[in-house]
């Protein structure tokens, strides 16, 4: 068997310490793409703060749209009332013409 010359390693040498450079610059390109934990504990606060006041628009929402529901009901109960009143108004006098009551 021979052995290498001390050009071949080096060479070998210089060819492992490369392969080496660009796997460290493979993990490093890769660790970069990653986010820290710091800053998703930050994101994620963040987050639900903003699903906590979403939930309570909607909640404030619904609400509104439940006086409004009331109130539309009592519109309506008034307009019935207010219809019936004026057909009696003009009704009774007519009845009350056709059968000679003054």
């Amino acid at each position: 068997m021979d052995d290498p010359t001390p050009g071949e390693l080096a060479r070998a040498l210089e060819r492992m310490r490369e392969d080496l450079r660009l796997g460290f610059t493979a993990i490093s390109t890769r660790l970069d793409r990653f986010v820290s934990s710091e800053v998703l504990a930050v994101y994620q606060a963040a987050l639900d703060r903003r699903l906590a006041d979403m939930d309570r628009d909607i909640a404030k929402q619904a609400e509104r749209i439940e006086a409004d529901a009331d109130k539309r009901a009592a519109h309506q109960r008034w307009l019935i009332g207010l219809a019936v009143m004026t057909v009696v108004s003009i009704v009774l006098p007519l009845v009350n013409a056709l059968r000679g009551v003054p």
